[in-house]
């Protein structure tokens, strides 16, 4: 019996970490594939069905063709704007954090061929991006053309 045990003991262990299935018979072999297949379209339909509700809030703002660097203006004196206690209300390490927003959420509205909208290119937002400060427009290297500085924020007075 003692001989006989380490053996056994031996297979049992073999078995636990079976990978080919070799001590199963084929039905055995087929069931556990088709509830492993039944398990993923599950898995797949439920994916499908939260990928088809977050493309319902999924979407790009239209803008008119050429104004892609008055946004890109916005977007830059955004960045010196100051919360109520003083401190930046928008921080961000990367500039080239703007650009890809401007670029992934906008698109503009080509005029010339109508109801064609077209990608705003993330290396020319880039190109105007590009400096030493990214809070002082003076200190940058390329300079947003004055033909697409249309709008100014400035801040409320303070409310009593």
């Amino acid at each position: 019996m003692e001989i006989l045990e380490k053996p056994t003991s031996f297979q049992k262990y073999l078995r636990s970490i079976d990978r080919w299935h070799t001590q199963k018979t084929l039905p055995e072999i087929i069931a556990d594939q088709h509830e492993v297949i039944r398990k993923q379209q599950t898995e797949i339909a439920d994916l499908k069905a939260e990928l088809k509700e977050t493309r319902l809030w999924d979407g790009c703002i239209n803008i008119r063709d050429g104004q892609a660097l008055a946004i890109l203006d916005l977007c830059i004196q955004m960045q010196t704007l100051k919360a109520a206690d003083g401190s930046e209300l928008l921080i961000t390490p990367a500039q080239n954090t703007w650009a890809k927003m401007i670029s992934k959420y906008f698109r503009e509205y080509d005029q010339e061929n109508i109801g064609q909208v077209k990608e705003i290119k993330i290396d020319k937002l880039r190109h105007y991006l590009r400096g030493i400060d990214p809070k002082d427009s003076l200190k940058r290297e390329n300079e947003i053309p004055k033909k697409h500085k249309l709008y100014t924020i400035t801040p409320v007075k303070k409310r009593k």
